[in-house]
């Protein structure tokens, strides 16, 4: 019995000096998210990934998306807020959607008031996840030690310096190892939208792959005083006037007819059921839109 003692002793202390990460005991694997505008073609994605997995091996990855729009930092922002509330709290997230690669513009690590960490260039990347779950702190990335050895490259942050930095931290690295404390993170210049005399006009946020085109109007502005299924609305895009539906579900309107609903973000949205809404209007994102309603 002996020997198997021992050995169960060993066991044990493996287990107790070996854990995946760094230091950190955790009864959940740590969680990195990762959201970038690099692809599913190219290799970039994976290198990230490994990057990432070489400082914290038991890290849990999930993928928010790596579609962004190349170079949509604006896009970037609003799908990186979209996805960010639903994650644990304890997740750490990399975003790498950089036009200004190598340039002068800092790297950051922000963390809301909710508790998440977010790791970038500091570009306005951030600024749909400050906007809705406040600034706790900003750190810049000034501590070469963390990143990548050898010398950085003018093409690859994310490689360098996101992913070693995010692996750090999701494996119990204190941000304020990463350098000195900012207190202003840039910030994208989104006009808001207005409403007027039954007129609401906005911003198209994203066009997604169905077609569906979400707005930054509010969804309660239209549902104030209006029945489902009933009431008609005019929606005018790049001078072009659309009759619409205000409508509960996609499925209130006959096939390729268009509508206008609340989305589970509880923003406007303008679709088309069984089809798409955007090859319709001929938007994308940053297009201006009205909705008027057609009492």
């Amino acid at each position: 019995m002996q020997p198997h003692r021992a050995h169960t002793v060993i066991t044990v202390l493996c287990v107790a000096v070996l854990p995946g990460c760094l230091s950190e005991v955790r009864s959940t694997p740590p969680i990195v998210a990762l959201i970038t505008d690099y692809g599913s073609r190219d290799a970039y994605a994976g290198v990230l990934a490994g990057a990432i997995l070489r400082q914290c091996p038991d890290a849990h990855l999930v993928t928010i998306t790596h579609e962004v729009p190349a170079f949509d930092v604006a896009a970037g922002s609003y799908l990186l807020a979209r996805a960010a509330g639903e994650l644990p709290q304890h997740t750490v997230t990399v975003a790498v959607v950089d036009p200004g690669v190598g340039t002068q513009r800092r790297s950051i690590v922000v963390r809301t008031k909710s508790g998440r960490l977010f790791v970038g260039p500091d570009n306005g990347l951030f600024t749909g996840v400050i906007a809705d779950q406040g600034l706790a702190r900003a750190w810049e990335i000034t501590n070469q030690r963390l990143l990548r050895p050898g010398a950085l490259s003018n093409t690859f942050h994310g490689r360098d310096i996101y992913g070693p930095i995010g692996g750090r931290l999701a494996a119990g690295m204190p941000p304020d190892n990463v350098g000195p404390v900012i207190a202003d993170p840039q910030r994208l210049a989104i006009r808001p939208p207005a409403r007027t005399d039954g007129v609401c006009t906005g911003l198209v946020l994203h066009v997604d792959h169905y077609g569906n085109v979400t707005t930054n109007v509010p969804a309660a502005w239209l549902a104030d005083g209006l029945t489902a299924g009933q009431a008609s609305v005019i929606v005018k895009v790049n001078g072009e006037r659309f009759e619409a539906v205000y409508a509960r579900t996609y499925a209130d309107v006959p096939a390729g007819a268009l509508l206008v609903l609340g989305n589970a973000e509880g923003r406007l949205e303008i679709a088309r059921n069984a089809a798409s809404a955007a090859g319709l209007l001929k938007v994308t994102a940053g297009s201006e839109v009205e909705i008027r309603f057609d009492r």
